[in-house]
């Protein structure tokens, strides 16, 4: 999941990533921020969760 939630990592696929964080543990229902260049930031909802799979915000 260190891909997923690292913001370095992450912004190796996702280029326009400025920032995104989780609040808490990663597990369903969780609350963060996603934010891409030119838009604004976002709350996000991990609706979704694989241990060590994936996860759906």
């Amino acid at each position: 999941m260190q891909y997923y939630t690292d913001l370095n990592l992450r912004k190796l696929w996702e280029t326009d990533l400025e920032d995104f964080r989780i609040f808490g543990d990663l597990k369903t229902g969780a609350k963060g921020i996603f934010k891409l260049q030119n838009i604004p930031e976002m709350e996000v909802t991990l609706s979704k969760i694989i241990d060590k799979q994936e996860f759906t915000e």
